[in-house]
């Protein structure tokens, strides 16, 4: 097949971004060939895969993606190719994984009428429309099942449109024989002594990933605790906001801003407790990643894996409307009970043991596959 991959950036340890950096090595390691249509790409680029630059114009984040769907668009639609595969939700695509949530369920439910008539809004949700209307060519690949519901409500999706994926964790992030000397090794690297607890976040986009909800957390432990925690965050974004945020709550020597990285199963080993009391994160396959280190979890029920901590029994969720007082009491509980603790994390790899965590990407491929047959069929 000769498939156009389109992405609006591409940089490094976004979750997203990672997938279709998945994809896209599964489409070369069956042969078929990809061209890349982005604004920007930065990390090295895939070995025979085409780039192409898109320019766009437009003075604001929307306007620039609704200018960047309208030229991917034309320019796929002149390459005579087999499928047109996308994460961003633009115009022209045959293919649509749902690495976000509904746009327009989420403007609806938590947003006023008056910032449903602002233009960013109304831009992002005829961009979503152009992937979900009812009647229309584009297939989508769900991350999880909850996804579908909002999508057909507000856009009449047919369900035949819809192909749910299993989750697509590395088989890297796996526990190994030797976790043990590994977790040791990496927190003596970090300077954690065996009495210290490493508290663990990983996500690129802070505010989303509910980054000041951990740090308000951590500030409200009790004094015995909080001397004993160190709250690891990785990811990419601008942490200033946060560390002023820290210093105001008094935990700065707390946390730590490790930025992206490169040792991540590593330090899902040596962590204690992963957070991610997320605002909206449709996967959040950090949970799944979590799982499989037999690293327990406290996550928000709008996580799309919280279903998966649910099943494996290997953490806690906090249910939505979020409060941070229950986050908060439920970090002290977890940390006051290392006996739950530890059958949490014996959960977390029995059930790991037994379920498949690390087919996305060939699967997606599959779909793919089937799809370019059909639509040659016709």
């Amino acid at each position: 097949m000769k498939i156009a991959a389109v992405i609006y950036k591409f940089f490094p340890y976004g979750g997203v971004q990672l997938d279709f950096l998945r994809i896209v090595e599964e489409l070369l390691s069956r042969g078929h060939s990809v061209e890349v249509f982005a604004t920007q790409w930065e990390g090295e680029l895939p070995p025979h895969v085409g780039l192409h630059l898109v320019e766009v114009g437009g003075n604001s984040n929307h306007a620039k993606m609704f200018d960047f769907g309208r030229r991917a668009a034309a320019l796929t639609a002149n390459g005579d190719f087999d499928l047109v595969f996308g994460v961003n939700r633009v115009p022209g695509l045959d293919v649509y994984f749902a690495g976000d949530n509904c746009f327009k369920a989420r403007s609806v439910r938590e947003r006023s009428w008056l910032y449903r008539l602002m233009p960013r809004c109304r831009t992002y949700c005829k961009l979503e429309e152009s992937v979900f209307a009812r009647g229309g060519k584009c297939r989508i690949m769900l991350i999880v099942p909850g996804q579908q519901p909002d999508f057909e409500l507000f856009y009449h999706t047919e369900p035949s449109r819809f192909v749910l994926l299993p989750p697509g964790i590395p088989p890297d992030r796996c526990r190994p024989d030797n976790a043990a000397g590994i977790r040791a090794a990496k927190r003596a690297e970090l300077g954690a002594d065996e009495n210290t607890i490493i508290l663990l976040q990983i996500g690129s986009g802070f505010a989303t990933k509910g980054v000041d909800r951990a740090i308000r957390a951590v500030a409200a432990l009790p004094t015995a605790w909080k001397s004993q925690v160190r709250f690891l965050v990785v990811g990419r974004d601008n942490p200033r906001k946060y560390e002023r945020l820290a210093t105001r709550l008094g935990v700065a020597g707390r946390v730590q801003f490790l930025g992206g990285r490169n040792d991540v199963p590593a330090l899902l080993l040596a962590a204690d407790l992963m957070l991610h009391p997320a605002v909206n994160d449709a996967a959040a396959a950090v949970l799944a990643e979590a799982i499989v280190a037999g690293l327990p979890a406290i996550c928000t029920a709008n996580c799309g894996f919280a279903a998966l901590i649910a099943q494996a029994r290997s953490g806690v969720i906090v249910p939505e409307p979020f409060k941070q007082e229950e986050l908060n009491r439920r970090l002290e509980k977890m940390l006051e009970t290392p006996a739950q603790l530890q059958a949490y994390q014996d959960n977390a790899i029995l059930y790991s043991e037994n379920a498949d965590f690390f087919g996305r990407s060939a699967a997606a491929v599959d779909y793919m596959e089937r799809l370019a047959a059909e639509k040659q069929a016709k």
